[in-house]
């Protein structure tokens, strides 16, 4: 078996595994273009299927939160899911800019962000679903929609991040989005691939910079293109709608994303490829190693978005408490039953025979009480007889 196969079936069993693992429908997870994890592995949005694709040709996969020494030394290819709607920024693009020409064969690979997994999961599941839950998952799919289109801190581009005339492609978004009919390119790209059973959407259209190679298009719109840097590539993708977890079930995509490896790989030598994988917007651009690339609650919560959002909940925290717990005046004294009131065990017993709902038991307790209570009755009236005769 070639290599080649052998990661297109891991493929395909890792995405029909992710496909049919048993969602609920109020919980599908849908974390973006993420190969570690706890629910990457299983998000219709991750990446793992990919990594386990190149895993299976040999090559060594890692992920990088930042951007830093150690990685501009060690890395052979990079691979970016941006997770916002935008351009990299001008330090993120010179960092890298700078590590593909120290040297020779590095490839980056960037993937832009308009698209998202999750409707279409949701769309599957619709017309599989029994009448009585095909509403729901028509719901569903709505939210994701909605979700998908609404801006976050997530997908919002960070301030440093603009199209300016370095920016390696621009996006226009005047279009409407559709799917994509056609294909045309590089014939390594095109060819045995049946572009009528694709799912590839296009959403914003990717404008390459001047000195583009299309590998592969839709009726002149870039899916797939090369820009030299140097001896080495960036790789420009439209989008994750045939890379992504839930995508590659579809067997074209897989073959697509095999076409991928192939631009990554030079003279069959194992290469190390890394995921960029920053906690949120632009990975961080470090001159030193960083001590932990773990970011601390504090660090969290103080910076950018999340620093109004804490202000914001602790007012609300302090209102509610004022609201619910004010005491106004002296504490009121309530009177204690003593433990001595005979009546208040009665009673607190009777509460909690109550309690149980089952009359059966509690007349049961009260007779097993009456016997004993007839029983100490009994060794009382008995132990008085020996005191008299003793006396």
């Amino acid at each position: 078996m070639s290599a080649r196969t052998s990661g297109l079936r891991f493929g395909a069993t890792a995405a029909l595994l992710v496909f049919l693992a048993g969602c609920s429908k109020s919980e599908l997870p849908s974390e973006y273009g993420r190969t570690s994890g706890p629910v990457a592995g299983n998000s219709v949005n991750g990446t793992a299927v990919l990594a386990g694709m190149i895993e299976a040709r040999g090559h060594r996969v890692g992920t990088a939160r930042n951007l830093t020494p150690k990685l501009f030394s060690r890395a052979d290819v990079l691979i970016w899911f941006m997770p916002y709607r935008g351009t990299p920024s001008r330090e993120v693009r010179t960092w890298l800019e700078e590590w593909l020409q120290v040297e020779p064969n590095r490839v980056l690979v960037v993937v832009g962000r308009d698209y998202d997994a999750a409707p279409e999961y949701w769309r599957r599941m619709a017309a599989k679903a029994p009448p009585d839950l095909a509403a729901e998952y028509k719901r569903r799919e709505a939210l994701a929609q909605q979700e998908m289109l609404t801006p976050t801190p997530w997908t919002m581009p960070p301030p440093a991040a603009s199209n300016d005339a370095g920016s390696w492609f621009t996006l226009d978004h005047r279009l409407p989005p559709r799917r994509v009919q056609t294909l045309s390119g590089a014939p390594e790209w095109i060819t045995q691939i049946d572009p009528l059973r694709t799912d590839v959407e296009l959403d914003a259209r990717m404008i390459p910079a001047r000195g583009c190679e299309r590998w592969l298009e839709s009726d002149g719109e870039l899916i797939v293109g090369r820009k030299p840097i140097g001896s080495s590539e960036v790789v420009l993708i439209v989008n994750g709608s045939f890379l992504l977890n839930l995508p590659l079930v579809n067997h074209e995509h897989r073959k697509l994303a095999g076409r991928l490896i192939d631009a990554m790989e030079r003279g069959g030598t194992p290469r190390r490829v890394v995921f960029i994988e920053p906690w949120i917007g632009d990975p961080g651009v470090f001159d030193k190693e960083p001590q932990a690339t773990m970011p601390g609650a504090f660090t969290l919560l103080s910076g950018w978005p999340l620093a109004g959002i804490v202000v914001h909940l602790a007012v609300a925290g302090l209102l509610l408490c004022f609201w619910r717990w004010p005491i106004f005046g002296p504490v009121a004294a309530t009177p204690s039953a003593g433990a001595g009131d005979f009546g208040g065990h009665v009673l607190a017993l009777g509460d909690m025979l109550r309690r149980t709902r089952d009359a059966e038991f509690a007349a049961a307790r009260l007779k097993a009480y009456e016997q004993l209570a007839h029983a100490e009755k009994q060794r009382r009236g008995e132990r008085g007889q020996v005191r008299q005769r003793r006396v």
